[in-house]
């Protein structure tokens, strides 16, 4: 009993000259085809780390409108004598941006 193993995007070189022997020009449509997919998947890994690179972006800019926009509040409330809800606003705010630095210093999921 014998056996053969051979593994990667194309076959074998005694395989390849095979094709070409049973039909003129197998090898090269072969070979076209294996860098044809090399290319797909490259466009695509490009495409997936712009796509998460945006959305981390479009993440951040909606996180400083929203931690701005309570800033806001805390100072208008403060201003009218609400202190209490400008210091729990504030806090949160906060909090909220400390949260986010030390989860995405130390979150390895991404």
């Amino acid at each position: 009993m014998q056996s053969e193993q051979f593994s990667g995007p194309i076959a074998h070189p005694k395989h390849l000259r095979a094709y070409e022997e049973i039909l003129p020009g197998a090898a090269e449509r072969i070979m076209t085809m294996a860098e044809n997919q090399q290319n797909h998947n490259t466009d695509m890994e490009k495409k997936i780390v712009a796509a998460q690179i945006s959305d981390q972006k479009r993440g951040m800019r909606y996180g400083l409108v929203a931690l701005t926009l309570v800033i806001c509040l805390a100072a208008y409330a403060g201003m009218n004598g609400n202190n209490t809800l400008a210091g729990m606003l504030v806090g949160a705010g906060v909090a909220g941006v400390v949260g986010a630095f030390v989860k995405g210093r130390y979150d390895t999921s991404a």
